[in-house]
């Protein structure tokens, strides 16, 4: 079992949960239910996804 797993040089890791921090994502394609933005004024975050459609966007973190 491993609990967490760190780069080398600490850019980058994956905890026990799945979660991985990184500085930088490139991708050709990306699927998500939502995501999180950080308001570059205010610093506060939104949860945005689309539902029936239409583009929703709610102030704090997304739930599951």
């Amino acid at each position: 079992n491993v609990s967490k797993i760190l780069s080398a040089n600490g850019t980058w890791s994956i905890d026990e949960r799945g979660k991985l921090v990184v500085k930088e994502v490139e991708a050709e394609q990306v699927t998500t239910k939502r995501f999180q933005l950080e308001d570059e004024a205010t610093g506060e975050i939104y949860c945005v996804k689309i539902v029936n459609s239409e583009w929703q966007k709610i102030k704090g973190k997304c739930s599951k």
